[in-house]
């Protein structure tokens, strides 16, 4: 399974130290545009941080885009390089949590997910217990100040409590 990744998911699952969410949910053929790399590694990331998002990007294969298309100017560069990348070569999933670039690329046929649904998926695919994806949800919001709305916390936890699934942590 092809995956391209932007980098607010590799960057909060680096800082909740989860990065195998992706490889072990998602595979372990990753492309990432070479300015979601630079995005990445300009984020001001801890010592720590920085060490598991080195070590992650070296199962990544890094492209360099060329000819960006710009599909919208709403979008960064790097969200435009990794839509170019995903149109260009449709991957089994795009994995960002921009709004924009998901629907985007969903109007240019691509398949996306993001870290919160990653999480889900991942607890479904009893990668996860329930707690552990409820703790990881908690601990982007409190600790990491992901930003979503009541409503779609409400809704993914919901989710995490619909999954039929024996807790194991």
């Amino acid at each position: 399974m092809v995956v391209i990744t932007d980098a607010s998911p590799v960057i909060l699952l680096g800082k909740l130290d989860s990065l195998n969410l992706i490889t072990d949910y998602l595979g372990n053929e990753i492309l990432l545009p070479r300015a979601v790399y630079d995005e990445i590694f300009g984020s001001g990331l801890t010592p720590g941080e920085e060490h598991l998002l080195l070590k992650f990007v070296s199962l990544c294969k890094v492209e360099k885009v060329r000819r960006p298309r710009t599909f919208s100017a709403g979008l960064s560069d790097a969200d435009n390089a990794a839509l170019t990348l995903a149109v260009r070569r449709m991957p089994s999933k795009l994995l960002s949590d921009d709004l924009l670039l998901r629907i985007v690329a969903r109007l240019e046929g691509v398949n996306c997910i993001g870290t919160l649904g990653l999480i889900q998926e991942s607890c479904k695919s009893r990668l996860l217990s329930k707690n552990e994806a409820k703790k990881l949800v908690d601990e982007l919001l409190d600790k990491h100040k992901l930003r979503i709305s009541i409503k779609l916390y409400r809704e993914v936890i919901a989710a995490l409590d619909s999954v039929d699934a024996p807790e194991i942590g």
